[in-house]
C-alpha cells in the first residue's frame, strides 16, 4: 500500500490529491470499516504534511466517509444496513436521471464510448477480473456523465459513491 497513496507533483492541489487517494483507498477497502486513520502514518504513506492530511480528513468527514471519534481520532465510517439502503435509493434516483440525460444529450461518439466500456465490463466479468472491473466501473461513470452533461448530478453521485 505504501506506493498506492504516494502523492506525486501535479497541477492538482495537494489536498485534492490526498482526498482522492484516501477516498479510493477506503472504497477499495485498503482501510476497512472502523479502521483508525493515524495522521503520522498517513503522512508517511502519502509524503505530505499533517496540514494536508488534516484538511483531507475534514473533507472526507463532510462526505461521511470517515468519522471523527472524540479522544480517539478519525476512523473509516461504519456503514449500517439502513444507511446503505438509503444511499442506494438516492443513487438509484440520480443514476436514473443521469441515464435519461445521457439518452437525450449524448453524441454518437459518447454513445460509442459508453458501449465500448460496457462491452469491456462484460468481458471482465466473464473472465473474473474483478480488479479490472473496478477501473472499468469508473470509466463507465465517466462516459455516462460526459454524455449526460450535468456536473451537479455527477458531483452528487460521486459523493454517494464514496460513502
Amino acid at each position: 500500500m505504501d506506493t498506492f497513496l504516494r502523492i506525486e507533483a501535479a497541477a492538482t492541489p495537494v489536498r485534492s490529491q490526498v482526498v482522492e487517494k484516501l477516498r479510493r483507498a477506503i472504497i477499495e477497502q485498503r482501510f476497512t470499516s472502523g479502521a483508525r486513520l493515524r495522521e503520522r502514518e498517513l503522512c508517511e504513506l502519502t509524503g505530505v504534511s499533517r496540514t494536508s492530511i488534516r484538511e483531507a480528513l475534514c473533507h472526507l468527514e463532510a462526505e461521511k466517509i470517515i468519522e471523527l471519534i472524540p479522544n480517539r481520532g478519525p476512523i473509516v465510517a461504519r456503514i449500517t444496513r439502513d444507511g446503505a439502503r438509503e444511499v442506494y435509493e438516492v443513487r438509484g434516483a440520480l443514476e436514473g436521471l443521469a441515464g435519461r440525460l445521457f439518452a437525450t444529450r449524448a453524441t454518437d461518439a459518447q454513445i460509442d464510448d459508453l458501449r465500448a466500456v460496457a462491452d469491456e465490463m462484460v468481458d471482465a466479468v466473464a473472465s473474473d477480473e474483478l480488479g479490472l472491473l473496478v477501473s472499468l466501473k469508473d470509466r463507465f461513470y465517466d462516459a455516462l456523465f460526459a454524455g449526460a452533461g450535468n456536473s451537479e448530478v455527477e458531483r452528487m453521485i460521486g459523493t454517494l459513491r464514496a460513502g
